[in-house]
């Protein structure tokens, strides 16, 4: 491996990471369920694929690579997926655009 892929790859970890601990900040500081699961699925999806991008270098060749390339696909496909449900899911209980801490006083 060329040490010119490991700092890509590197780089690329390191700004999977930052995307994570933006949607860690997003999840907690937004006010509604729309806007947190906006803020968690965008930065997540982005954190994770780019983490993914960034460990294939370090895979041990072309199938390990290739297993991390699918994985990246099926977070691709399954995390928009589960985001709309969880919004849908939202949506048929009205909680709309009530703040989370309402929520959580009228749910009780």
């Amino acid at each position: 491996m060329t040490p010119l892929l490991r700092f890509l790859g590197g780089i690329s970890i390191f700004a999977g990471v930052f995307f994570s601990f933006a949607a860690v900040v997003a999840i907690l500081r937004f006010p509604d369920v729309y806007t947190r699961l906006h803020g968690g699925t965008k930065a997540l999806s982005g954190g994770a694929i780019l983490i993914l991008l960034g460990a294939m270098p370090y895979a041990g060749g072309i199938a390990g690579a290739l297993k991390l390339f699918l994985i990246a696909v099926f977070f691709l496909i399954s995390n928009p997926m589960a985001s709309h449900a969880i919004a849908r899911a939202c949506h048929r209980r009205a909680l709309a655009n009530r703040p989370i801490d309402e929520k959580r006083r009228g749910d009780v």
